[in-house]
């Protein structure tokens, strides 16, 4: 067989909006409007530089040939089925590719999609094809090497789960088939976080300076635009300020401001408060005070995420929630439990109250 090449992408999503990213800049709105197609322009430049003989793309090409290619279209009233399982590759195929966009196994990143036409290794080997392209999860990955069953991620990032680098698969396939993977990074920005922990820092101005010096660091490291979640952690003189919520939006504010003018932006746009009153809570637990007593409550009540959704679904005002409910992810319902736990000890003991 003689030696090809092509490139392996997925999950273009071209026009789709980015979530909260909009607003802050005429250059961040323009950057971000463009970013999905600029993403696959990088694509489609890699494979004219590098003459490959084919360009892949495992599906959702929008929002909304080397040996034998196979594919099954996947649309409403279909996405359970088991498509892997039709898949056989003939035997007079030098090489043999599948491309389809589904849900395989526990793969990276599926817990975040809705479940595609779910199917596992053992179906997918019965094909008897040389390479899987795979689409339909975002995390760029390789579930095996014989066969090759590989998820070329996305070209660019949409939102904050999907931060680090993007892009796709140059596939080198050898005379005997032997495939050799390189990834490629295409997209034109970035979904980073930040950790600023508050120990030692006295001032507001001093966590403002931090923070410009964080992005500078990303902006040095990356040389991309990148839009950024800040955290807050720790514990520090400034945990009364971080706590409230019109003080880090005003500091949201002036560090975007800051990125107006730049040529490549590391925009904020979230600051998280993670940040802890200096109150051993162990401690506080064992003494027969109001504050132990809403401790050792909040232990017997709030035992684990399951156990919070109840408490809340068993509210009669959850009602006019409606389908919102579906919106408290456990990511979200973790941060509310974490949350709740300091908020009651700081009203009880009082936000200047650090003993």
């Amino acid at each position: 067989m003689q030696p090809f090449r092509f490139i392996h992408c997925g999950d273009l999503h071209l026009g789709a909006p980015f979530q909260y990213a909009m607003g802050m800049s005429r250059h961040v709105d323009r950057a971000v409007a463009e970013a999905t197609y600029e993403a696959f322009n990088n694509i489609i430049e890699i494979a004219v530089r590098e003459r490959v003989n084919a360009v892949v793309i495992s599906g959702d090409v929008y929002n909304s040939e080397v040996g034998g290619v196979y594919g099954i279209s996947c649309g409403h009233g279909n996405e359970q089925s088991n498509f892997a399982a039709q898949y056989k590759a003939f035997e007079r195929d030098e090489f043999s590719l599948a491309v389809m966009h589904g849900t395989v196994g526990s793969s990276v990143g599926s817990e975040h999609h809705d479940v595609t036409g779910p199917c596992n290794l053992t179906d997918i080997m019965q094909g008897a094809m040389d390479y899987w392209a795979l689409g339909h999860i975002h995390k760029s990955q390789v579930i095996s090497e014989d066969p090759m069953v590989v998820y070329a991620g996305h070209p660019q990032g949409l939102h904050r789960k999907e931060s680090g680098a993007k892009g796709c698969y140059m596939v080198n396939v050898s005379h005997n088939g032997h495939c050799e993977l390189e990834f490629i990074e295409t997209c034109v920005i970035r979904f980073e976080d930040i950790k600023i922990d508050i120990a030692g820092i006295q001032t507001e101005r001093e966590l403002l300076d931090l923070l410009s010096h964080k992005k500078q660091s990303l902006r040095k490291k990356y040389n991309k635009n990148t839009l950024v979640s800040v955290h807050l952690v720790g514990t520090g003189a400034i945990h009364c300020l971080c706590v409230d919520e019109a003080v880090r939006k005003l500091w949201l504010r002036e560090s975007q401001s800051e990125e107006k003018s730049k040529s490549i932006f590391v925009m904020p746009y979230r600051m998280i408060n993670k940040t802890r009153s200096a109150v051993n809570l162990a401690e506080r637990r064992l003494l027969s005070d109001m504050v132990g007593d809403y401790l050792r409550a909040y232990d017997e009540t709030v035992t684990d995420i399951e156990a919070v959704r109840q408490i809340l679904v068993d509210r009669p005002e959850s009602k006019r929630l409606g389908s919102y409910l579906d919106l408290l992810s456990d990511d979200v319902l973790k941060r509310v439990m974490e949350r709740s736990e300091m908020e009651g000890v700081t009203v009880l003991m009082g936000v200047n109250d650090e003993h």
